[in-house]
């Protein structure tokens, strides 16, 4: 189904015949009289010339929102209902996010009981590797878990918990592979 073209207009304040134009709900036809980068500039300009007008436009807001609680949660719902998989998306990736970092947080208090994690060790990678097993487990439909090369309890070594000691395997190799070590 072919888009629909847009009416070529002239701009109030440059005078140049263009299309692309805000939303104005005020005005008869429903578009702003200045084009985009005229209103752009405009509004450049102002807050230019009055540095606090930004800090002032958002207290008013808030001042609004903390007024209104029941309009603001009108206006969140409109939005989710219109935006629905946006937000189911957006929520997912978070949900997906507090995960690995919860495993990797939990793999970290483990790891302190043994005293393994060095001060040195770069926490937002190992939270990476956690997060790629979760990946790994959602698009290959196997589950996925973060294995310790040099294990960390071994009668024989003591393994660190951190990234380069870190892999992830399906969980039945890190199953069969339990905590054994073998040297090179």
């Amino acid at each position: 189904m072919p888009r629909k073209l847009q009416p070529v207009r002239t701009c109030t304040r440059c005078g140049s015949s263009t299309n692309e134009f805000y939303l104005a709900s005020k005005v008869s036809d429903g578009k702003s009289s200045w084009c985009k980068p005229c209103f752009r500039d405009y509004r450049r300009e102002r807050y230019v010339a009055d540095p606090g007008l930004k800090a002032k436009r958002y207290s008013q807001i808030s001042d609004w929102a903390k007024a209104n609680p029941e309009a603001v949660l009108a206006r969140v719902k409109r939005y989710q209902a219109r935006h629905r998989q946006r937000v189911l998306e957006s929520a997912r990736a978070s949900s997906k996010r507090r995960i690995a970092k919860l495993l990797a947080k939990n793999a970290k208090r483990r790891a302190a009981k043994l005293r393994a994690t060095p001060s040195w060790a770069n926490t937002f990678f190992i939270e990476e590797i956690y997060d790629l097993a979760q990946r790994r487990t959602k698009h290959l439909g196997e589950k996925h878990v973060v294995d310790h090369i040099i294990p960390l309890k071994h009668p024989l070594v003591c393994g660190l918990h951190v990234e380069s000691n870190l892999r992830v395997v399906p969980q039945l190799v890190n199953a069969a592979k339990g905590n054994s070590f073998l040297p090179l």
